[in-house]
């Protein structure tokens, strides 16, 4: 079979169509992702150096879900120790009720709602699980603050431990004020294990800030090394889509000549 013989014109008309197709179908992609730079072949550089932002950003946003975890866990700690310093300050009223009667039966009576009350402790405390992590029972998260891993921070749990049943029944003034100095004891035990949290919550939350925005930062650098200017391109496609139209009729009016002179010739 013996081969299609074009005119110059005729093929020079195809090559432009083909070029402007080529160029539009550039330009749509850039306005679909809003990236000039798609692959490495759009440009080598911004390519590799962007990819490696989110790269790095991605693994920060991992971190958040730890640092996340973490701050779950000391908000159902002081939230924790906040419903057993509630209990305490009814267990002191109890005591101080005690302490103003000298009927033993009345003392006696509240030396039962004083165990009652301070049973509850052991509730909360197992209550205060998140996650599988229970900082009031003197179990610990470590925090993994940065994506190498050379930044940790970790979270001691404290012991709440309980309060003694009260002895001889509050029997006597001594008795009573054995619970009164179980209770100081117990208090300080809570306060300090708050403030701790107190810290760490505080720690971890300016971390979580940082992290935030270095990943914010690193996302919007690679953005803006890849960004199409979305104004340029759809103008360039409008430009393009007008050259196609010309380039079309120009072929039609070409074809349609060659077609005339052939049939001059006939």
């Amino acid at each position: 079979m013996s081969a299609v013989n074009l005119a110059s014109s005729t093929r020079f008309g195809l090559t432009a169509l083909r070029n402007v197709a080529e160029q539009m179908e550039v330009s749509q992609k850039r306005l679909a992702t809003g990236k000039a730079v798609n692959t490495a072949l759009d440009n080598v550089s911004k390519f590799f150096t962007a990819s490696k932002m989110d790269g790095r950003a991605a693994s920060i946003d991992t971190l958040l879900d730890s640092v996340n975890n973490a701050q779950t866990s000391l908000k159902a700690a002081s939230e924790g120790i906040k419903g057993i310093q509630g209990i305490v300050k009814q267990a002191r009223a109890l005591t101080g009720q005690a302490l103003a009667t000298s009927d033993t039966a009345t003392r006696a009576a509240l030396a039962t709602q004083f165990t009652a009350l301070t049973d509850e402790i052991a509730k909360v405390v197992t209550d205060s699980k998140i996650n599988g992590t229970n900082l009031l029972n003197n179990e610990s998260i470590t925090v993994t603050l940065n994506e190498d891993g050379t930044s940790k921070t970790t979270i001691a749990g404290i012991t709440v431990g309980t309060i003694a049943a009260p002895a001889g029944t509050w029997a006597t003034e001594a008795n009573i004020k054995t619970s009164v100095d179980a209770l100081n004891t117990f208090s300080t035990t809570l306060e300090t294990g708050a403030s701790s949290f107190g810290t760490s919550q505080a720690l971890i939350s300016v971390r979580k800030d940082f992290n935030s925005a270095l990943s914010n930062i690193l996302k919007t650098g690679a953005s803006e090394l890849t960004a199409a200017d979305m104004d340029a391109e759809a103008a360039n496609l409008m430009a393009l889509q007008t050259r196609q139209q010309m380039a079309s009729t120009a072929l039609s009016i070409m074809q349609s000549t060659e077609s005339t002179a052939l049939r001059l010739l006939r």
